[in-house]
């Protein structure tokens, strides 16, 4: 039988919206069907401690922090980026010059770094940092009236360290309780696999009872596949860029 279900491409929330669709899919077959309704409480039992864990994720004060505190540090980015830019084409050229020296370390680094994930902005921030906090860039940036932008930026980065410190311990913490949502989702897969597994051959053998259940099985989990792929697609376009 054709392997319908592409684990290798799913993230621990997009395994969660497919069991949720297919459970209820085949919720009206395991109410008639005594094979059937052991595979799927035993789907449902893993998926219920999946949900769990991922509501606790959700949950978290910092996670909603971390992400107004992301996008600070990324205003601060695109302000002290595009004033550089901007004064690079300044009609006087001492201005200008000082400005294109600046900018270059933007083009360096990159100019949209800021839609990369947490942890590699942080790294090429650093290395903006160690590049602006020399003698000769802070006065530059002195020159051009831009060093309060820079400082401001400085500290947008800071406060999200801060922060993400603090995540970070959190999740450290809860690790020691409960275990990991991608660890339960490796073992959801393969329970979720049997159960559409069983409805496939039955729409086969009985298809005036399992058939309709089946398509709606097939275009739940062609839905995800899709959403799966677009994500991966546009991370590994990001990373490129």
């Amino acid at each position: 039988m054709e392997k319908l279900i592409v684990f290798s491409i799913l993230n621990t929330g997009e395994v969660s919206s497919l069991t949720t669709g297919l459970l209820a899919t085949g919720a009206p077959i395991a109410q008639s069907d005594n094979r059937f309704r052991e595979l799927y409480s035993n789907v449902e039992e893993i998926n219920d401690r999946l949900t769990q864990n991922l509501k606790y994720s959700a949950k978290s004060l910092l996670t909603e922090t971390l992400s107004k505190l992301d996008k600070n540090r990324d205003q601060g980015f695109v302000c002290l980026r595009d004033q550089l830019q901007a004064i690079s084409i300044s009609l006087l050229p001492a201005k200008a010059a000082l400005a294109k020296q600046l900018y270059a370390e933007f083009d360096k680094l990159g100019t949209s770094l800021y839609r990369l994930g947490y942890q590699v902005q942080s790294s090429l921030l650093n290395a903006l940092f160690e590049a602006f906090d020399k003698a000769e860039a802070q006065q530059q940036l002195a020159t051009l009236g831009l060093i309060d932008d820079y400082e401001a930026l400085k500290s947008a980065e800071n406060t999200f360290l801060a922060a993400r410190k603090r995540r970070v311990a959190e999740q450290t913490s809860r690790s020691v309780e409960t275990e990991p949502a991608t660890e339960i989702a490796e073992e959801l897969l393969p329970e979720l696999s049997k159960m559409v597994t069983y409805v496939q051959l039955y729409a086969e053998l009985e298809p005036e009872t399992y058939e309709a259940a089946f398509q709606e099985m097939v275009t739940i989990i062609n839905e995800v596949n899709r959403t799966a792929r677009s994500r991966r697609t546009r991370q590994e376009n990001e990373a490129g860029d």
